[in-house]
């Protein structure tokens, strides 16, 4: 069953993706994703924000302000989400296929670690009372943050994708019924 963490994690690396593509195109670089898929991937998303809303609506007032993110969502959500990553991954399998999303997972978690490594070098090393290095340091932190949650939700986005693909295929292919 798929929770609000797990519709969270899938929305913002697609989300993260979609505003990189748009920078890549504003500077003349050649994207990433096929523009052809935009359509149907949105269409599957709203449809995925729909039942999503309509699980949030039913939940008591108590569970939406205190585990939104952990309350399981229905199946028919569930079903949807499952459609839209098995579109993602059909339509751009060197961005969101099972080897794709581990192989950014890992990037990103190598990033993190090498951040932490420089900020402990820092701050280890840097003479006391230095503001600049102070700054880097803080930086760095900050950097290895962000890295960090997005490790996080590549990781959901890689083990959901997994999970749905041990799903038969027939069983959320039409995410409208249920």
């Amino acid at each position: 069953m798929v929770n609000g963490f797990d519709l969270q994690a899938v929305g913002w690396i697609v989300t993260r993706d979609v505003c990189w593509e748009t920078v890549r195109t504003f500077l003349g670089l050649p994207t990433r994703l096929p523009q052809t898929i935009f359509a149907e991937l949105g269409h599957r998303w709203e449809r995925v924000q729909r039942w999503a809303g309509e699980d949030w609506k039913n939940m008591d007032c108590w569970t939406r302000l205190l585990a939104p993110r952990r309350t399981p969502l229905s199946k028919r959500t569930e079903e949807a989400l499952g459609a839209f990553v098995e579109e993602l991954a059909a339509s751009c399998p060197d961005r969101y296929g099972f080897r794709a999303l581990r192989r950014r997972w890992l990037d990103v978690l190598g990033r993190v670690l090498g951040i932490a490594l420089c900020a402990f070098v820092v701050e280890r090393y840097s003479p006391a009372g230095s503001s600049a290095l102070a700054q880097a340091e803080l930086a760095l932190v900050m950097i290895g943050g962000w890295s960090a949650v997005v490790a996080i939700q590549l990781w959901q986005m890689y083990a959901l994708a997994r999970r749905f693909a041990e799903i038969p295929r027939a069983r959320h292919r039409n995410p409208t019924h249920g």
